[in-house]
């Protein structure tokens, strides 16, 4: 958001400045904290998922100065070169409400992934009531029909 400023000076002349002030961009990152199957690729850490009914989740607070959602991505690393299903489930509700106020899910996909290579998933889109305050709890698990073998590492929350 930007500023105008309006000065008149002693002769009565208006000048009017812009600032140029934006509103600032936040971003933080939230690792995996719990799961099925604790694993590393390389120095990275992290809950695989690669079984039947395998999970890893994330849970975090939307900070008191939360306007609006730019991106929350999970992110994840391919432990194998294939076709990678993975199913993303969040919710999320504030101090004093039902924990799963707001619930949402979505299919993420049948993905070609290479080995060794990052990933993210967008799930903006299943934070369509987050507000500040909240805490969220989000899950990836596997799709069983393109068995996944992914190391997901955590969350990636970016907002103004």
């Amino acid at each position: 958001m930007a500023y105008i400023i309006s000065i008149r000076d002693s002769s009565g002349v208006l000048h009017t400045v812009e600032d140029g002030a934006t509103v600032a961009t936040k971003e933080f990152f939230v690792p995996a904290t719990n799961g099925t199957v604790p694993g590393t690729a390389g120095q990275h850490t992290g809950y695989k998922i690669n079984d039947d009914f395998h999970v890893a989740r994330i849970e975090l607070f939307v900070p008191a100065d939360f306007s609006s959602i730019i991106e929350a991505v999970v992110t994840r690393i391919a432990l194998s070169t294939g076709t990678h299903g993975l199913s993303y489930f969040t919710n999320y509700a504030a101090l004093g409400e039902v924990k799963n106020l707001h619930i949402e899910t979505s299919a993420g996909g049948h993905v070609d992934e290479t080995d060794e290579i990052i990933y993210e998933y967008d799930l903006s889109s299943q934070l369509s009531a987050l507000a500040a305050n909240d805490y969220v709890g989000i899950q990836v698990e596997s799709e069983p029909r393109d068995m996944p073998n992914d190391l997901i590492l955590g969350v990636r929350f970016r907002y103004s």
